[in-house]
């Protein structure tokens, strides 16, 4: 496969027919984006035309439709070179020729094969016939993937025919050319991709600089309102092709409304979910490193892995992030990938919504990472994202979605540019081999003693709750098997019950009424105390979580992180008691 810059596909495919006689080009990725001309920009198949109408006579071919062609002057050419070969007589049998291919593939590439001889034939006795190029617009519709017995009797008609006509000695040393359309190359048949004649070109999404060069010529001719400056709109737009560059600016300026942000993220995550389906989000962090109360240290190691993947001699692919449930994992690595310019892409659910297209939703997703400046890769409940590669009684597919995961995590190329998170409750039932690409594991565990005091005290207070250290303490004594995740949900309950008294309860107005006894003005305050009298978080996974912990404390690269009770505890007796709490919550 030639991998190239996007401004150079076009060379790259007369580099392969000139300098390498490949009679078959395979164009994968943005071949459904617009491409720059001298009058202007233009869908992949005109620019096609545009570049080689020189030198070929152009058509097109597709499933649907048969054999077509871009201008009536080519379909003359055509004809021309069809009588002097003697395979029609006038062209009205051409025509019917043609009628008759239409909506039955193999017929039209029959035909195809027997133009093309007939072009190569004239071309020896006059040099001025210029050679085929044939366009095979959706070519995944012609030559589908699967072994041969999983192919049904007219696919496999077709490849065979198609593959025939390649291994043909006159076509190999012919001088026409096909060009294939596929938005994949999994989504053709490897036998066919597989041939010595053919190679792929897979065109990149745009850059940042072809991607400035549209915004500014557009918005030089039509003018619409952004609510971000140019550059944060270029930053912005990386993973959209030109076409959905195109229709923000068409929608700011047909509706006079400003351009935002929000605008340009919901059109990036509608792209992403069409080509990739509901398991991929975009992310841009709205939330800071301030906004995280407390782990000074935990903060500390991730923004210095971050500083790491600036060099690739330093960087790693993959880190594991664990903890028990509520603890604020995702939370924390957003920030501070935020904070240190990295975008952020969420997967979730892969492994049911990608079963039995696995391989091309992988090559998609490696080509939106091809785009993004860098990018954080967050797997959420990694442990049940992917199958095991080595297990006996896993589907092929579950085998070939690890497989292919653990493939783009150890691809050198991304190193520096793309770093996968593992983020899970239960790191011991991680794929083993994903599991050993994470040189760096961080463990994310519940606040301790005046760390915690300090992050229940902070959060009221940017809730504007102000908590005196008496009361402090009795909340702590109470929630003491809190998550960060519980204490955000008690922060809202208080907010909730302050702007509607009616939702207090007997027991938050008796206790209201007796911290209201001391005051001036003898009326009632509502206090968090108050409201743990009425609700409280569930206290039913807290032997859960404390498993968790043990598991996360057995996943960590540094001890510093660890709890108190669990930093000085050997080994073997953390394994013992993981496993002493395992049989007990996971009995039959």
């Amino acid at each position: 496969m030639s991998r190239n810059t996007r401004d150079d596909f076009l060379s790259q495919l007369r580099h392969a027919y000139n300098k390498r006689r490949k009679g078959v080009v395979v164009l994968t990725g943005g071949v459904t984006d617009i491409f720059p001309h001298e009058n202007g920009y233009l869908p992949l198949e005109q620019r096609l035309y545009q570049e080689f109408t020189r030198h070929f006579v152009v058509l097109r071919v597709d499933a649907a439709t048969g054999i077509s062609f871009y201008r009536e002057a080519d379909r003359t050419a055509v004809v021309e070179v069809a009588r002097k070969s003697r395979l029609v007589r006038r062209d009205e049998e051409f025509d019917q020729l043609v009628d008759g291919a239409r909506h039955n593939p193999l017929v039209a590439l029959t035909i195809l094969r027997r133009l093309a001889k007939a072009s190569r034939d004239s071309a020896r006795v006059n040099s001025n016939i210029k050679p085929l190029l044939v366009v095979v617009q959706d070519a995944g519709a012609l030559f589908p993937p699967g072994e041969w017995a999983q192919l049904s009797e007219i696919d496999r008609q077709r490849l065979a025919f198609f593959l025939n006509w390649l291994r043909d000695p006159l076509f190999v040393g012919g001088s026409n050319l096909l060009v294939l359309i596929s938005d994949t190359r999994a989504e053709l048949n490897t036998k066919l991709l597989a041939e010595s004649t053919v190679d792929r070109i897979e065109i990149p999404l745009p850059d940042a600089d072809r991607r400035r060069q549209f915004i500014e010529s557009w918005l030089d001719e039509t003018p619409a309102e952004l609510a971000v400056t140019r550059d944060d709109f270029v930053f912005l737009t990386a993973g959209l092709e030109l076409t959905s560059v195109r229709d923000l600016l068409t929608v700011a300026h047909g509706t006079g409304e400003p351009l935002t942000k929000n605008h340009i993220i919901a059109e990036i995550n509608k792209v992403l979910q069409a080509k990739l389906g509901d398991v991929v989000r975009l992310i841009y962090p709205e939330h800071t490193p301030d906004d995280i109360i407390g782990y000074a240290e935990t903060g500390r190691i991730i923004r210095q892995v971050f500083r790491r993947c600036e060099n690739r001699r330093t960087a790693v692919s993959a880190l594991l992030v664990s903890g028990p449930n509520g603890v604020g994992k995702s939370f924390q690595l957003e920030a501070h990938a935020g904070a240190s310019g990295w975008i952020v892409i969420e997967l979730t659910g892969i492994r049911d919504k990608w079963y039995g297209g696995t391989d091309e939703k992988w090559e998609r997703l490696r080509w939106f990472i091809d785009t993004f400046g860098k990018v954080l890769i967050l797997v959420d409940e990694a442990h049940t994202a992917f199958g095991n590669v080595h297990s006996g009684t896993e589907h092929a597919t579950e085998k070939r979605l690890a497989g292919n995961m653990i493939k783009l995590m150890g691809d050198q190329r991304y190193l520096g540019k793309a770093l996968w998170a593992q983020m899970t409750s239960r790191p011991d039932e991680l794929n083993a081999d994903v599991k050993s690409r994470s040189p760096i594991q961080i463990p994310i565990f519940d606040l301790e003693a005046e760390d915690r005091r300090e992050f229940v005290k902070e959060m009221f207070a940017r809730a504007g709750i102000v908590i005196e250290n008496e009361e402090l303490e009795q909340i702590l004594e109470r929630t003491a098997h809190y998550s960060a995740r519980d204490y955000g949900f008690f922060v809202a309950e208080t907010l909730a019950m302050l702007g509607d008294p009616e939702a207090w309860g007997e027991n938050a107005r008796e206790q209201a009424n007796e911290d209201a006894s001391e005051d001036t003005d003898g009326d009632a305050a509502l206090t968090p105390l108050c409201v743990l009298d009425v609700w409280s978080a569930s206290s039913a996974i807290t032997e859960e979580r404390h498993f968790q912990t043990l598991v996360a404390a057995q996943h960590c690269s540094y001890p510093g992180l660890l709890p108190a009770a669990l930093r000085d505890l050997p080994a073997a007796d953390l394994r013992q008691e993981m496993e002493t709490m395992r049989s007990w919550l996971y009995r039959s």
